[in-house]
Parts: C-alpha cells; structure tokens; sequence
C-alpha cells in the first residue's frame, strides 16, 4: 500500500456542466465543489488548496491543457486528473472530452482528445496517476451522457495510472434531472465523506472501486470500471473517517501529524506477552504501550497479533520512534517480518528498513515479494536505497531496480549512489533496453576512460 503525500500531489478537476449543442448536466457544477472540499479537507486527502486547480465550464482546450501540464510537472507523488461531462467518441472510436462549446462534428477543434491527457499524463514525474471519468464513451449524447464503449475504454490506460471510469459496455452514466451531483461522483463523495465503518485507516482506490461497485449494483446504477497497472489499486487516496476515531490526538494517543501523545493516558501494558489483551484498544495506545516493553517482549506481543493489524500498530510505533520500530521488527523471525512489511504502506514500510541495521534490511528486503520491495525501495533516499542493494544477492537486487514499481528515473537516481563496480554489474543483469536508458542518462556523468583520455 501507498499513502498519497498531499504536500508532493496535485489534482486537476474539470467539469462541464453547460453546453452549447449537447444537454446540460447541471450537476457536474456540484460535482466539482464537493470533491474539492473533499480533496482539500485535512481529515481526509489534505491536498493543499493551490495544489487542487478546479476547472469549471471550460471552453478553451488550451487552458485546460495547460491546467493539465501545470500539474503534472509539479506532482511528484500523485497526479490525479478528474472529469465530469460528455465523453463522445470519434468516427475511429477515439475518445474526446466535450468541453462548452464541443460540437459532435468537430470533435478535433472543440473538445478535449484524450489522447493529449495522456500525452500529458506520461511525461509526468509523479510517482502515482489517478484518472475518474465520470462521462460515457459515446457518439451519442442524449438525454443525461451518451453510451460507453469498450473500444474508448481501452484508451485510457496509461502505465503506473489508475483509471476510475463511471460505466461500462452499453450501459449509460446517469446525471438524474434534479440531483444534487451526478449518480457515480454522488457515491463517491458520500464513500470519502462517510468511510467504511469496519475498514482499515486508510482506503485505498482498489476498495473506493468495490464499494461504489457493490453500492451501484444495490441502487440499481450504472455499474463502474477500473484498470491499473502494476498495484496502482493499491494507492490509499484518503483516511477513512468511517473507523472509529484512530487520528483524533485524545483517542488515539499519537497525532496525525506524527507528533508524540500523552503517555498518561494510556493503560499500563502487560509484559505477559499476549496479544489479546490489545485487543480493545486503538493501534495508536498500542504501539505506545508497545514502546513501554523491551523490545524482545514488544516483537513477541507484536507477532502474535494479525498481521494486518500489527503492520497498523508498527507504522503508528514509527511514527513516535521509528528506531524502536526498527528494533522491534528486527527481532521478529524473518519470514513474518517480511509479511508485516508487505501490509505496510510503502513510505512507513522504507521508512522503518532505513532504520535498521544494513544487513538485517537487506535480509528483509531479499525475501519480501518482489513488487513490494521495488515499491519501498522507490520510497526510501537513493543512498540507502544503494546501501540495501549492494548488501543484496545480485540478481534480486537487479530484479528489484528493473521492476516497473520502480520507476526508471528512480532507478537511476538510485544507481548513482552506488559504487561504480557494483552499478556496472547491476547494469550488465538487467534487460538491454532498460539498462541502455539508465546507461544513457548515467554515462554523461561518469564518462568512459577513452573519453576522459581525450
């Protein structure tokens, strides 16, 4: 899992509510209020306001195109890209977004081509991508939207993106007359609003899906569709306010901000090592009442516990100390350590391997699943990152640098840091292509002796 950091993400959301030749959708206008309060508000996403560019009624595919590029140039965690209105497809089946003054039969100079998006979208730096449609796919635009089309839908994948799309197949997005918001940004903005009372702290896009999809099917709406490539599903897009109160400083006993609690108020921990005496208290007095224990005695309680629920209470024991949490999970036998670490969000998960000694990480590191360690290791400071992977076999830790959850220029940032013979050898055990793009934006920096002889 990968928590969004709102200070590194940006967001542009566009909207059309009014047309000139097509049916208004008056609907959109709230659409686009109600997810920017919602993407701005502290308790949930906490973008800050200048990061979220809200784009309502455009008519110019200019501004909206440097909207786009603006954001995507800034973002270096996330880039999320939201759209409400007309989807309307080309006599080739190319996808366009239909802007105010679109006319079905000059799609080209007056809506949106997605394919500019996209464009847009793959030169960014950012880590994640998150594309909501809420519009249909169709040449058809009557009554509320149009009719999708598996043709237009197969457009928007782009690599390391997730695509949210509001229906599928023949069936129609609906915008009801009268409704406050349209069907699918309706249950969406109720799901961040209210959250899911027996879920996790955080909820990722992947369950955002599931539940719109299962709340769709029992209303009797359109059902939506998602695509992502490598784990973007599991990027966790906002705290879930529906569990209990797990960030609120009295409860909890650690604040959202990571600052330390009062320790008075929590319960004196049992050294007995048993993990059901936790079991009524928050992951926030636990891993306070964790710290309490030597660390021995604080790994066994920990081991004992679920492991999705221990991942919880380590990520909080990190937030006050990420030494002791280093300490502790290093105590833990290394095969459910490793398990631990891939219930983690990735940043907490680098984070807690930074912070322990070079060869227990790189251990740790060797027998995590592949696509997880390539996650964290994306997370964590190019030189340890080169640290951790000089202390690997080499061909995991070329596995690790060539995995698509490690990004390419992450990659090369990270084979910087590390020593040239130990980056040559990497080089030489990864795929050709991908190593002759790290090499090209390597080399100039380190030139070849025939060039320094010159």
């Amino acid at each position: 899992m990968h928590l969004l950091d709102p200070r590194r993400s940006y967001a542009t959301l566009i909207g059309t509510s009014a047309y000139q030749s097509l049916s208004n959708l008056p609907a959109v206008h709230n659409n686009l209020r109600e997810l920017t309060r919602a993407l701005t508000d502290p308790t949930l996403v906490g973008l800050p306001a200048e990061h979220c560019a809200e784009l309502h009624n455009p008519s110019d595919a200019r501004a909206v195109y440097r909207s786009l590029r603006e954001s995507a140039s800034r973002a270096e965690d996330t880039l999320l890209v939201y759209f409400a209105g007309h989807g309307l497809l080309s006599s080739r089946d190319e996808l366009f977004l239909a802007l105010g003054d679109t006319h079905h039969d000059e799609l080209r100079v007056s809506a949106l081509d997605y394919d500019i998006v996209r464009e847009v979208i793959a030169y960014s730096k950012a880590r994640s991508t998150v594309v909501i449609l809420d519009c249909c796919f169709s040449g058809r635009a009557i009554g509320s939207m149009g009719e999708a089309s598996d043709a237009a839908f197969a457009q928007v994948g782009i690599e390391g993106t997730y695509v949210l799309a509001s229906s599928a197949g023949n069936k129609v997005s609906r915008a009801p007359v009268g409704a406050s918001h349209t069907s699918f940004t309706g249950e969406l903005i109720e799901l961040l609003r209210t959250g899911i009372p027996e879920g996790q702290e955080f909820i990722t896009l992947g369950e955002i899906y599931r539940r719109i999809w299962r709340s769709s099917t029992d209303k009797g709406l359109p059902q939506p569709r998602q695509r992502s490539t490598g784990t973007a599903d599991l990027l966790a897009l906002c705290r879930n306010v529906g569990v209990g109160s797990p960030s609120a400083p009295e409860a909890s006993g650690v604040f959202p901000d990571g600052g330390s609690a009062n320790a008075n108020n929590v319960p004196a921990a049992s050294t007995a090592g048993s993990a059901f005496e936790f079991d009524e208290l928050g992951t926030a007095r636990e891993a306070v009442a964790l710290l309490q224990m030597k660390t021995k005695e604080a790994a066994d309680v920990l081991a004992e516990m679920k492991s999705e629920h221990a991942s919880l209470v380590l990520m909080r024991m990190r937030l006050v100390d990420p030494d002791a949490a280093a300490e502790v999970l290093g105590q833990i036998e290394l095969a459910a350590a490793a398990l631990l670490v891939t219930k983690m969000i990735w940043g907490p998960a680098a984070d807690v391997l930074e912070h322990m000694p070079l060869e227990r990480a790189a251990a740790l590191a060797g027998v995590v699943p592949l696509f997880d360690v390539a996650a964290i290791f994306g997370e964590m400071k190019p030189g340890k990152a080169a640290a951790l992977l000089t202390g690997m076999e080499p061909r995991r830790a070329a596995a690790v640098l060539g995995h698509v959850q490690m990004k390419r220029r992450r990659a090369v940032a990270v084979l910087k840091a590390m020593e040239t013979g130990r980056r040559t050898a990497l080089l030489d055990l990864l795929a050709p292509e991908t190593a002759m793009w790290i090499r090209q934006r390597i080399v100039p920096e380190y030139p070849e002796p025939e060039a320094q002889g010159a």
